[in-house]
């Protein structure tokens, strides 16, 4: 099992940041790994939410979900808003 925090409080988090490029090196070299059989991210913000008073953070969303699918992250964990919400993967 492999664990991944990321921030979402940081000023700069687009591709090409300190963050991104970091996220990118130790999710590949998690994926590759044949000994890590789940990957976990978690960050504070919410990227993901159902319709609440709390929009979700959508620039982290576009940023770094794509990194998430290339990589196959298998749970992603967040904070911010305090209720439970859970999805599943629709194979988009």
């Amino acid at each position: 099992m492999y664990f991944l925090v990321i921030s979402t409080e940081l000023p700069l988090i687009g591709t090409g940041s300190a963050q991104y490029n970091f996220a990118s090196n130790d999710l590949g070299k998690a994926a590759s790994n044949q000994n890590i059989n789940v990957i976990i991210v978690y960050y504070h913000q919410t990227a993901y939410s159902t319709t609440s008073k709390v929009p979700p953070y959508a620039k982290f969303r576009e940023i770094y979900h794509p990194l998430f699918y290339k990589y196959r992250v298998d749970l992603v964990l967040q904070g911010h808003e305090h209720t439970y919400q859970r999805s599943y993967f629709s194979g988009e």
